[in-house]
């Protein structure tokens, strides 16, 4: 998700469901980040839904068409 200062939070899980640890990238480092990870590759991007409970735990729904 992109704040106010241009600035991206990234965070989720590798194909192989290794944890891609939280933390915010310019544009520019996004970019990098995503051509190193997906050489030669597909990739899905998808905008976080802030989904949070009650224990303070988050809850994602997602669908595979």
């Amino acid at each position: 998700m992109k704040n106010k200062q241009g600035v991206f939070d990234i965070q989720g899980r590798r194909q192989d469901r290794r944890i891609i640890a939280p933390r915010k990238v310019s544009a520019s480092r996004l970019e990098s980040i995503i051509r190193q990870c997906c050489i030669g590759g597909s990739f899905l991007i998808q905008q976080g839904i802030p989904l949070q409970l009650l224990g303070g735990c988050f809850h994602d729904y997602r669908m595979l068409v």
